[in-house]
């Protein structure tokens, strides 16, 4: 349930990146930043709960959720930045 919410949730904001692109929307990155925060905190709470549930049988998917949980980290570390950045984007 969490994974198909986040999953659509991550479409819309590709699709609000793509019309931030062409349109300038004052204060559209700091809302897409925070939106992307937010849609990633959910996918790794859903990835830690993969791993939490996951059997001794599952060892072959063991890299697959690593690299997931890792990829979840680095975005949520990239967004803080790019909020707290401190540029001022005109």
């Amino acid at each position: 349930m969490v994974a198909r919410v986040c999953f659509w949730a991550l479409v819309a904001l590709i699709v609000f990146g793509i019309v931030l692109i062409f349109v300038h929307i004052p204060g559209g990155e700091l809302a897409y930043s925070v939106l992307s925060l937010v849609i990633f905190a959910g996918f790794t709470m859903f990835d830690f709960q993969r791993l939490r549930s996951a059997r001794d049988e599952d060892f072959a998917s063991a890299p697959f959720l690593a690299a997931s949980i890792f990829l979840d980290i680095l975005n949520v570390f990239l967004f803080f930045l790019e909020i707290f950045s401190g540029s001022d984007r005109n």
